[in-house]
């Protein structure tokens, strides 16, 4: 069934330490450097950011960050990234594009041309017609069963992949089953899980996303593949909203788009024609809000701020390229009750949050920190930077 094509994509070309727009270019295959952590920006963050774990980034520096000691003590590093995957899965795909291997407008049929593939399903004729840019933008009219399975939760205190997570299809036939043209085309309709990403993968590589990713995007970011988790489902395909990473993993692919899929001064991951048409806002999603290949487009100070697809509980990155900042949040065990919108914390894309300057703590904020339960980033003892990486 799977065409098998294993390879690496390798992109390299002279470039300076910055991109047109003046954006400092860092290595990301290397850590991050530590700024000052004891800014005004820094305390206002620890006070007032939401979330279980929070990590700022100013021109490519850790300026500030916490982690709530409930999830200090009991989920360790690791946390799902649910929807917010779909915009790493969207990554992916344009290094398919970029490669030649996939075309925007590429239909399931294409990618499946196989009579098997869709026999005894309902929405067949519909399904076949969506083409893969629909798919990015979640403007293809198809939506999810909301009956599929819940999700599976494990213990994050190391990398763990036992869970099986069958939500979004067990194999090929119940991911397309799981989608059904119960939307209007044209407009945003959210899909939950997209486990069909899993399996366009495998038909066109030969390979897992794991090992896609493994081979095409970790290295350059500095991720191991030994330090993440990702989930299969009962088919043992990598499962889509299956991955799981550190926040400070996360803030790897928050900074590759700020940089405009530059990894390194001397190296590109992706084309920046890749970069700028995903965070272009294609499909109105809300007020201020539209949606590009998987990116959230904010408006934001007449200027726009670029957010990673929400996950499940508030998981996000997000990035303001006017003043080279990124941030992620992480929450631990959300519920369907529960919902931090990324403008919570927009807060820290204004430039009235300063982390440059040094100044004298502020014990009033200090005792509010701690009354909340939120311990700080700091460059040693148990509060350092290593608690949002392996």
């Amino acid at each position: 069934m799977f065409s098998k094509k294993l390879f690496v994509i390798v992109g390299a070309l002279s470039l300076l330490a910055t991109v047109a727009d003046g954006t400092k270019i860092i290595d990301l295959s290397r850590d991050f450097e530590v700024g000052n952590l004891d800014s005004s920006g820094a305390e206002k963050v620890i006070d007032a950011a939401s979330g279980d774990r929070f990590l700022v980034l100013e021109k490519g520096q850790i300026v500030a960050g916490y982690t709530s000691d409930s999830l200090r003590n009991n989920y360790g590093y690791l946390l799902p990234l649910y929807s917010a995957q779909k915009s790493l899965d969207s990554l992916a795909f344009g290094l398919l594009v970029d490669a030649g291997l996939l075309s925007l407008d590429d239909t399931l049929s294409d990618i499946f041309p196989n009579d098997s593939t869709w026999k005894n399903l309902i929405h067949a004729d519909y399904l076949q017609g969506v083409s893969i840019r629909e798919l990015l933008t979640l403007s293809s009219g198809l939506v999810g069963d909301i009956t599929s399975p819940d999700l599976c939760v494990s213990n994050t205190e190391v990398p763990d992949d036992s869970c099986v997570w069958d939500a979004g299809g067990k194999d090929l036939f119940s991911a397309l089953k799981y989608l059904s043209p119960n939307g209007e085309r044209g407009t945003y309709n959210y899909v939950f899980h997209l486990m069909l990403y899993s399996y366009i993968f495998l038909q066109l590589t030969g390979q897992g996303m794991r090992e896609y990713m493994t081979l095409n995007v970790f290295p350059a970011l500095g991720i191991r593949n030994d330090a993440i988790a990702w989930l299969k489902n009962s088919d043992g395909v990598d499962a889509t909203n299956g991955m799981k990473l550190s926040a400070y993993d996360m803030a790897k692919f928050g900074q590759l788009y700020l940089q405009k899929g530059v990894s390194a001064p001397n190296a590109s991951l992706i084309s920046a024609d890749w970069i700028e048409k995903s965070l272009t806002g294609f499909v109105p999603k809300a007020l201020g809000v539209n949606y590009g290949y998987h990116w959230d487009v904010y408006d934001h100070n007449d200027d726009k701020v670029y957010c990673a697809a929400q996950g499940f509980g508030g998981q996000m990155i997000c990035f303001y390229p006017e003043l080279e900042r990124v941030f992620v949040r992480q929450t631990q065990t959300p519920t369907l009750t529960e919902y931090l919108s990324p403008k919570d914390d927009f807060f820290v894309f204004e430039r009235t949050t300063v982390f440059k300057e040094s100044r004298k703590p502020n014990k009033a904020l200090k005792k509010k920190s701690k009354k909340s339960k939120k311990r700080k980033v700091s460059n040693k003892g148990d509060n350092d930077v290593n608690e949002f990486v392996v």
